[in-house]
């Protein structure tokens, strides 16, 4: 492994010669470090094992109602802890540092020996337990059994290995001989993984923020105050968990480091009461403790801690949990404040669409009363005198004009009325064909001017529906209308009607063999004033309240409106009503 790879993170281009042998020194100590944190979990992966097959053996014989088994059973999960706690107190750093150079030989035997009896004991029941599941035919619990048997075989070989690695390796450990002793999963981490630069922990937070401790030991709290601040925190202190809730509820904190052993209230105590106040209970909090306790660690982070540190904590560790903690902080409190904005626009466009409704409403209320008069007015001039070709001509265009726009009007208020909830349906009981006949009336002057084909299929026999006759009309009439203006000069439309069995409906269907509508339309073409710009000149589709008024009016009465199109292959609109109305 080349020293390079690892020092040109932190020195210069052209190193001294005590820089490159400082780099060189760091290499080393990291690969030793590396190796001996290897060791760790190939013994402590063999005794965790142990221990959950025991667990596992222990709840499956008392769900069978097993009894004698269970003593022997919870005797090797009680040993198997043990040498958990002998491998971390044989395998820790600092403790290794000792049996390396100043007692290597008495030490290491003694944990040597203490291991290999617990083992060997171990095994000893793990033999006598298996003539008893094999007496009864627990061929289930005998599978994890003989596990737990190979493991602890294959760990007594494993802690002589370590041992015996205690003794002569370690104070000996050198970058020459390192290719050799080092696992190539531990190089090949070291190969991957850059080491962290010298004054790592000097570098400023990107989110300067303000942090309550909350410890009882002053020493501890001084300390951790000092390093947050280096960070770039504001940094208020607490010594216990009743004062930590009443500075938190006197000013906003980003994040609270809550130690577990306090007075008054403690840590667990504390967490409970910031997750439960709904003004507290978004501040992250990340627990402190030099109690290892799993229980502990579990239930806290059950109640919502962000994270968890023991102590006594690295302060690079330290460092990178809270900037972790803080940026997803901030993260949430971006997210927090885009919705905020996005409701308050969302709020602001709601009343905007109101104060445009009303005011629309207002404008075309009051423009049908004049128009009423300008119709009445043009209906009236034949009655004062004979009108030669060219007049009457004009005047027919305006009266048809002036219908249309008074029925485009008459659509804009019963719309704002089916959306406001005020339109009520006078419901009668119809047949299906006089409706569409009605409605074929009043266009079929139109379609006889355009020269179109107009086919009516609507049986004679279909049920009566009770519905309101004059929004059907206009339904029909709105969809006939559509299918005129968009059908070339001899083509073809129809109009049908089917009764549906389950549930009984009547199916109204209008086709046309116009220009067609793009798919893409199909999701907008019903709604208020949306338009669709079809041929080669971008023509628009009317005005788009048409088939507003359509699509409300078909779902007051329960019922459901909906197209299919191809372009150049023309138009199908279909409706479907329900015999009964849905009151």
């Amino acid at each position: 492994m080349d020293p390079e790879i690892y020092t040109s993170e932190w020195r210069s281009d052209s190193p001294s010669e005590s820089a490159r042998g400082e780099g060189e020194s760091r290499l080393t100590e990291r690969s030793r470090r590396a190796f001996l944190a290897h060791m760790r979990q190939e013994l402590r992966t063999p005794l965790n094992a142990i221990v959950g097959y025991a667990d596992l053996l222990i709840e499956e014989v008392k769900q069978q109602n097993l009894s004698a088994l269970l003593p022997s059973l919870q005797r090797i999960y009680r040993l198997g802890q043990e040498l958990m706690t002998q491998a971390d107190e044989f395998l820790d750093l600092a403790h290794i540092y000792d049996l390396g150079i100043y007692r290597p030989q008495a030490r290491s035997e003694e944990k040597r020996r203490e291991m290999r009896n617990h083992l060997v004991e171990i095994l000893d029941i793990c033999e006598k337990l298996q003539f008893e599941m094999e007496r009864r035919e627990l061929d289930e619990l005998l599978s994890d059994l003989r596990k737990i048997y190979f493991v602890s075989r294959t760990s007594i070989g494993l802690v002589d290995d370590i041992i015996q690695f205690s003794q002569n390796a370690f104070g000996k450990f050198r970058r020459e001989s390192e290719t050799e002793n080092v696992h190539e999963l531990v190089q090949d981490i070291l190969t991957t993984v850059r080491p962290v630069r010298p004054g790592f922990t000097s570098h400023r937070n990107p989110y300067p923020s303000r942090l309550l401790v909350a410890d009882d030991n002053l020493l501890n709290r001084n300390l951790l105050s000092r390093q947050l601040t280096r960070y770039g925190h504001t940094v208020v202190v607490a010594e216990n968990g009743e004062q930590a809730l009443e500075i938190l509820r006197e000013a906003p904190f980003d994040l609270v480091l809550l130690d577990m052993m306090m007075p008054v209230l403690n840590g667990y105590q504390t967490l409970e009461q910031i997750k439960e106040d709904p003004d507290l209970c978004r501040i992250p909090v990340i627990m402190i403790s030099a109690l290892d306790e799993m229980d502990a660690v579990v239930r806290c982070i059950e109640l919502g801690a962000e994270d968890y540190l023991s102590k006594p904590f690295n302060p690079m560790l330290l460092k990178a949990r809270i900037n972790a903690c803080l940026e997803k902080q901030h993260l949430r409190k971006q997210e927090t404040k885009l919705y905020q904005e996005l409701e308050a626009n969302y709020s602001r466009l709601k009343e905007l669409e109101s104060m445009r409704d009303s005011l629309t409403h207002m404008i075309v209320h009051d423009l049908r009363t004049p128009l009423t008069g300008i119709i009445t007015s043009l209906q009236t001039m034949p009655l004062l005198g004979d009108l030669n070709g060219d007049q009457s001509e004009m005047l027919e265009m305006a009266l048809e004009n002036g219908e249309t726009l008074l029925e485009m009007i008459c659509d804009l208020l019963d719309i704002n009325k089916m959306e406001s909830g005020a339109l009520k349906l006078d419901y009668e009981e119809l047949k299906p064909a006089e409706a569409v006949g009605a409605a074929v009336k009043q266009v079929l002057k139109l379609i006889e001017s355009k020269g179109q084909i107009l086919r009516i299929d609507v049986p004679e026999s279909l049920p009566p529906l009770r519905a309101d006759a004059g929004k059907l009309r206009r339904t029909l009439v709105n969809l006939l209308g559509n299918a005129i203006k968009f059908t070339p000069a001899g083509g073809r439309i129809s109009v049908s009607a089917e009764a549906l069995d389950e549930p009984a409906k009547i199916l109204f269907t209008v086709r046309d063999s116009g220009r067609g509508i793009p798919k893409e339309a199909f999701a907008h073409i019903f709604e208020k004033f949306g338009q669709v710009t079809t041929g080669a000149a971008c023509e628009k589709r009317s005005t788009g309240l048409g088939l507003t008024f359509c699509r409300l009016a078909v779902e007051a009465h329960g019922g459901r409106i909906w197209v299919e199109s191809e372009l150049g292959q023309g138009s199908a609109f279909f409706f479907e009503l329900p015999l009964l109305p849905q009151e």
